[in-house]
């Protein structure tokens, strides 16, 4: 067949020369010559097929309407399900640090994003009249101890009144407590961090009027973050401290693994949900606190389970089946197998009866075969 193809070939191209040397029928002529070396290779595809189904049919031509189709075989394997829902990354540790006692905005030490350490400076408010203030009670202080220590000095030698004596050491102690109340007032002016983290939110400026009571900075501790989800009532008791979670960000494709810390049994009489927490591992150095999660939180494993594609199996009467290739009566045939599922995870679907290990489900031509139609496989 490729001798006779050829002589065509080169008798076509041989006339084409004689009658016409001009370029365009030359080019047109190597067209012809390409397309027909397609239709040959076409061709030679077509008889190695039948000669491979002839093989594996014992030799016998097959059949003008033979199907067919591709197998795989039904293997043990484990079966994972996965619960698709949405957490809200949040920390124990994300306070707000408020300012303990009015006053105009001095200063500001840091900024969004800043590390800072426990009992560091975030801001100044301004102080001055506790200074003043403290100032003249130093000056009174001062005074007050050098009465005190001459009125001991004389009682220590029985001269003077205990009058005079005991009104010295009452007054020199009172200007101490006062002090003390300054010097605490004073300190309440400096807005320090109460803990290691970082800068979330600054809500003062320089020249505004802080006010006591209110948050002028929420400062959170990243390492301690978390996630934290609401799942359906329906699947209590389902998902437990410890399974496998995955964790991707809603506005990146970064994914990232964890586990389940904690699982709440109470449900909430609202949306009738329950809540678990799911642990922030290191890697997720990106995220940051109220950013919204995707989890896929395992709620089911089956160590033990046969699964296939969940497009293989079909209904009909609210019964399900596939087909398996199986030998009948010296030739490969479709064979019905009626089937039990169970979970369905992405692109399969578990089978919980029907099915057995070793035995081959047809995964494409399932749909243009019947039980019993004779096959070949691919």
């Amino acid at each position: 067949m490729k001798k006779i193809t050829y002589i065509i070939i080169i008798s076509l191209f041989v006339g084409a020369c004689g009658s016409q040397t001009n370029k365009e029928k030359l080019t047109e002529l190597k067209k012809e010559r390409n397309e027909l070396r397609k239709q040959l290779s076409s061709v030679n595809n077509e008889i190695a097929g039948v000669e491979k189904a002839i093989q594996k049919d014992g030799g016998k031509l097959p059949s003008k309407n033979l199907t067919y189709v591709k197998t795989d075989e039904a293997k043990i394997s484990t079966f994972k399900h996965f619960l698709k829902i949405q957490g809200e990354i949040t920390s124990d540790n994300n306070i707000g640090v408020p300012a303990e006692t009015p006053g105009v905005v001095k200063k500001v030490f840091v900024e969004e994003g800043d590390e800072v350490k426990k009992g560091q400076k975030l801001a100044q408010l301004d102080a001055s009249v506790i200074e003043k203030q403290l100032e003249e009670l130093n000056t009174s202080y001062d005074l007050a101890k050098t009465v005190f220590e001459r009125r001991k000095r004389l009682w220590d030698k029985e001269i003077g009144s205990e009058i005079q004596y005991l009104q010295a050491k009452n007054n020199k102690e009172a200007l101490e407590k006062k002090i003390e109340t300054v010097k605490e007032q004073l300190s309440k002016t400096t807005i320090t961090s109460p803990l290691n983290g970082t800068i979330d939110d600054v809500l003062l400026k320089q020249g505004e009027m802080a006010a006591a009571g209110l948050p002028a900075f929420q400062v959170v501790k990243m390492s301690e973050m978390k996630i934290r989800a609401e799942i359906s009532e329906s699947y209590l008791n389902q998902v437990e401290k410890g399974n496998p979670v995955k964790i991707s960000p809603a506005t990146s494709n970064n994914t990232f693994l964890s586990e389940v810390k904690t699982v709440g049994k109470v449900i909430n009489a609202e949306n009738r949900t329950y809540m678990i927490e799911v642990g922030l591992p290191a890697e997720a150095k990106t995220i940051t606190p109220n950013m919204i999660m995707d989890l896929e939180v395992m709620n089911y494993q089956n160590d033990n389970a046969i699964a296939v594609p969940v497009n293989v199996v079909q209904k009909t009467n609210n019964r399900r089946f596939l087909f398996v290739a199986e030998q009948k009566n010296g030739h490969l045939a479709a064979v019905k197998k009626w089937v039990t599922t169970g979970k369905t995870y992405k692109k399969n679907v578990e089978i919980l009866e029907g099915l057995q290990p070793g035995e081959k489900v047809i995964v494409s031509g399932y749909q243009d075969i019947s039980d019993g139609e004779k096959i070949s496989v691919k």
